[in-house]
């Protein structure tokens, strides 16, 4: 038996648990059905309040049927790991389902009682030169059409691929993500994460303190799109 969901009810307490699926659960899933069972059932009955879902990064790739990003794997025809080829076979198996995946998803955590969180990675580098990444999968035609955007030999080899969150350019893309997840998902969604550590160079290392305030704003756009996306919901749109 799972408990029933409230989300007003669910809005008067602390998460005893946040539990961040990284996406892995993908890997290979032959359907809906599937997923649920992966990533929602061994959820049920624990002290789980809160299921976030990363969805992929802005500005990058993503895991679902997107009007404004490209789809894991989708600009590839060879593979450059097993791995890479089997989180590209579930994703694709799961977007040809006639049932959104995301909904499914929504809908059968708020069953079990727990609230429902898509992540957004805010800069990702598995992109990145190997041996730190080296994923062609992960990499959008946005960093291959505007190298110009990534900081470069500005940080740690690692990192070189992350965008410079100084161009508004980088900026108003990435917010394009978070407005159609929250128009497109909203009714159904308790919040929204903003995944800022993976990773976490977002401006040259010279210019980060005087560019802080752009974060800011970009994050005070964003409460505002999750304010305008849950009007009339019982309970706002949480921004974490």
């Amino acid at each position: 038996m799972t408990a029933s969901y409230s989300p007003l009810k669910n809005k008067k307490r602390r998460y005893r648990i946040v539990y961040n699926d990284d996406g892995g659960t993908l890997k290979g899933v032959s359907g809906v059905e599937e997923l649920l069972e992966r990533a929602v059932e061994p959820l049920v009955g624990t002290q789980v309040d809160a299921l976030f879902w990363c969805i992929g990064c802005a500005g990058g790739v993503v895991h679902f049927k997107s009007k404004t990003h490209e789809i894991y794997g989708e600009h590839l025809d060879r593979f450059d790991k097993v791995y890479e080829w089997e989180f590209r076979q579930g994703v694709k198996r799961l977007l040809e389902a006639p049932e959104d995946y995301l909904e499914a998803l929504a809908r059968r955590t708020h069953q079990a009682g727990i609230e429902f969180f898509p992540s957004i990675r805010m800069n990702d580098v598995h992109d990145g030169p190997a041996p730190w990444g080296g994923s062609r999968a992960e990499q959008g035609r946005f960093k291959q059409e505007h190298p110009e955007f990534l900081l470069g030999d500005a940080v740690h080899p690692w990192f070189r691929t992350a965008h410079d969150h100084a161009f508004p350019e980088v900026r108003e893309y990435k917010l394009s993500l978070i407005e159609e997840v929250a128009g497109r998902y909203g009714s159904m969604l308790d919040g929204v994460e903003l995944d800022f550590l993976r990773h976490h160079y977002y401006f040259k290392p010279e210019e980060a303190y005087a560019s802080r305030h752009l974060i800011t704003d970009m994050v005070r756009r964003v409460r505002r799109v999750l304010d305008e996306a849950g009007e009339g919901k019982e309970a706002p749109l949480f921004l974490a």
